[in-house]
């Protein structure tokens, strides 16, 4: 059945748990037009209160992921309901890392102007995220915001989008070689003063951590090593790059 609600600081409770739905429903185990448990049965899986599961529900069913029947239930769509043209589509690669600033600042001016924010979330599957792009590609949506898991060498859902001329805009992360829209930090300059910080504090020996292989070619990792060499040549230090590392135990262990 669903999973207990983790300790995920960073979403408000509502996301997460229509997060946990859609991957039960991506799992198999609620079917097309399966019935969902009960408002009451949702309240205590999650220990939250009624206004929160509704919140949950009222987001699947903007996505047109399940249909609501007055006196009756939640329900699965068979096939998902056409999309609002007057909707922007928030594409993440992990629901449950991302910054609730972030979020809420994008919800907040997509319902300024009157449109209604759909979030989906790819998981961490390259595979899955280029077939969400596709699926709203040929939807009505008016637009999408796509942080992306694919890089300069995985670039092809980037590349349909391009294609189709359906408006989107890239966060976090760009590909160089390609033409597009895209809002980033200024990645170099964190890294360069995270590094000058250090170093001012005394430090001779900084290391800079690339989780793995994977983040090689992101351009936020890039460009925030390049600020961390700059800054390691001008005081005349050498660079330790550290590229991979043992996943962390669990909390418990």
């Amino acid at each position: 059945m669903l999973k207990e609600l983790g300790d995920w600081d960073l979403l408000p409770i509502y996301a997460k748990i229509a997060e946990m739905i859609r991957e039960e429903i991506r799992n198999g185990n609620f079917k097309p037009g399966a019935q969902l448990p009960t408002e009451e049965e949702l309240c205590r899986l999650y220990n939250v209160s009624r206004g929160t599961i509704q919140k949950a529900l009222g987001l699947l069913v903007s996505e047109g992921i399940i249909s609501r029947r007055r006196g009756i239930g939640s329900f699965v769509n068979n096939h998902r309901e056409k999309i609002s043209a007057r909707s922007i589509g928030l594409i993440l690669p992990y629901m449950k890392y991302m910054g609730s600033d972030l979020l809420l600042g994008i919800e907040k001016a997509i319902r300024s102007y009157g449109y209604r924010l759909l979030f989906f979330s790819s998981d961490g599957d390259v595979k899955l995220e280029i077939e969400i792009i596709d699926r709203l590609i040929h939807s009505d949506i008016s637009g999408i915001i796509l942080y992306s898991l694919e890089g300069e060498y995985e670039d092809r859902g980037i590349k349909a989008l391009l294609a189709s001329k359906k408006p989107f805009v890239l966060i976090d992360r760009y590909l160089p070689h390609l033409d597009t829209s895209w809002v980033v930090s200024d990645n170099y300059t964190g890294g360069y003063r995270m590094t000058e910080y250090l170093i001012k504090k005394g430090h001779s020996k900084i290391g800079f951590v690339i989780y793995s292989e994977e983040y090689y070619e992101v351009t936020s990792v890039r460009d925030r090593k390049l600020g961390y060499l700059n800054a390691m040549e001008r005081y005349e230090l050498s660079p330790i790059i550290i590229e991979s590392y043992p996943p962390m135990p669990p909390k418990n262990e």
